[in-house]
């Protein structure tokens, strides 16, 4: 019998997003969240209370899962004490630990999550508990000029918040400090042979394009994995279930990584071209510029599922049932001044979308926060991205006032009660007598063609493409 205690942040993009904005000093603070959630929940701060980390099950970011196999207390005790030490180390976070006394973790992980439901079968084995943020107790406070959420108790900052920004001053590399931000600086410089540092606030993420074009305009990619709770709950061997959890884990790192460096030969040199949020287990949250958006999240999407349809471990994990895992993004597009938990919540919202209406297949769902009415997210399968990438390209390389103009003309007619057919007739004769030779709108319909007009307003064109080409040739 074991001891398996788990602990870590509960909601932690609400936590870390506490700070917004898009200056230097918020996104610094941002960043120091995101290593004091690394730094709490290493299974190292742990290892006092004689907890080590429990490699039968596979990272999840913000959360440290821990076994003690020669426990010398109580098993609540242990996870009551593994709650303090990450409280003091979170001072505003939601905080949760549950424990279990199993003969394995699959028998645990069961035990636990009916503990955190409520459903006890013995308290004396399995337990959970909660650490809600302490109580604002002087309301008339003046309040913190960061988070505007706690009262300001360190010059114009509350306590969590100046954390946030010492912890944000430091090196982002070291072994102190592996954020998912901090491991992806790593392994991108060394891919790309360069020594990459950070952007230091939105506006500089906004105009790392090559194309000296005016850039104030950001995407923000939430990517995740497709049946892979499913596949890992029908496998009842405890190595294949640690194989494939490392399997996953080193796919969703390599396919944000090499997303990255392509990204890095579009980019003004020197600095790394995104925001990593999250990049661990089968998720991802990045922010990139925004024509860089398409690029990233196909990259991102093909890897991975090609990662999973090579890796052995993933055959060993499908011979107890299943389908090879995939990953669906969401992208939302946004002004670089907009906030970002707006941002993120609108990728969450398109990548969940398109995994309810593509049930399982890869996908990418986007929304364009920057254009005016445009608030429903469209999505496409990555098969059919992949098959119609001229087709895209050509939509691209219309004038940008003909796409425009044609949407104006969908929706006034849409808004009058044209039927569709009739203005599907509408955009084939305009096709024709503006002589658009590469463009062919005749099986389309015009739900799909309107979600092609939206989706070039960022795609790559091949202009540009090859410009940059060019650029890099010289």
């Amino acid at each position: 019998m074991a001891t398996f205690v788990t602990v870590g942040a509960v909601r932690i993009q609400e936590y870390i997003l506490r700070t917004s904005g898009a200056d230097e000093g918020q996104l610094r603070k941002r960043r120091g969240a995101s290593r004091m959630v690394a730094t709490a929940t290493d299974p190292a701060t742990f290892g006092p209370l004689g907890l080590i980390r429990n490699d039968q099950t596979y990272a999840v970011e913000g959360v440290a899962n821990l076994v003690a196999k020669d426990p010398t207390e109580k098993p609540e005790s242990l996870a009551v004490k593994a709650l303090e030490i990450a409280r003091a180390a979170l001072p505003l976070a939601y905080l949760e630990a549950s424990w279990a006394v199993a003969d394995t973790y699959p028998e645990a992980h069961q035990m636990m999550k009916a503990a955190r439901e409520g459903h006890i079968p013995d308290p004396t084995c399995a337990g959970a508990r909660t650490s809600l943020p302490p109580f604002r107790e002087d309301p008339y406070a003046a309040p913190c000029t960061s988070c505007h959420q706690a009262a300001a108790l360190q010059g114009d900052t509350c306590v969590d918040c100046a954390q946030r920004d010492t912890f944000g001053a430091r090196s982002p590399v070291g072994t102190h400090s592996r954020t998912p931000e901090s491991v992806s600086l790593e392994q991108v410089s060394k891919r790309c042979g360069q020594e990459l540092k950070l952007a230091k606030d939105l506006g500089t993420l906004a105009r790392l394009p090559k194309d000296r074009a005016k850039r104030n305009h950001l995407a923000t990619i939430y990517a995740d994995g497709n049946r892979v709770g499913q596949l890992f709950a029908g496998v009842t061997d405890a190595g294949a279930a640690v194989a494939l959890s490392r399997a996953i884990e080193e796919a969703i790192q390599a396919s944000g990584d090499e997303a990255l460096e392509a990204l890095v030969q579009l980019s003004r040199p020197g600095t790394l071209p995104g925001v990593v949020t999250v990049l661990a287990a089968d998720d991802a949250l990045i922010t990139v510029p925004a024509p860089f958006a398409w690029t990233f999240a196909l990259t991102l999407t093909r890897t991975f599922n090609a990662r999973m349809e090579t890796d052995k471990r993933v055959a060993r994990a499908l011979e107890f049932g299943g389908h090879i895992p995939t990953l669906t993004a969401g992208i939302a597009f946004t002004h670089v001044k907009s906030p970002i938990e707006v941002a993120i919540q609108a990728a969450d919202s398109a990548m969940r979308l398109a995994k309810q209406q593509k049930s399982g297949e890869s996908a990418i769902g986007w929304v364009d926060l920057t254009h005016p009415g445009e608030e429903i997210s469209s999505l496409f399968a990555l098969d059919w991205l992949n098959d119609n990438a001229a087709l895209i390209d050509a939509f691209t390389d219309l004038p940008a006032n003909q796409r425009s103009g044609w949407e104006r003309d969908i929706a006034s007619a849409q808004a009058a009660g044209v039927p569709d057919p009739d203005i599907l007739a509408f955009l084939q004769r305009e096709v024709r007598r503006l002589a658009f030779t590469q463009l062919s709108v005749d099986k389309l319909g015009l739900d799909d063609i309107l979600r092609l007009l939206s989706i070039s307003r960022w795609w790559p064109s091949t202009d540009s493409t090859q410009a940059l080409s060019s650029e890099e040739a010289s």
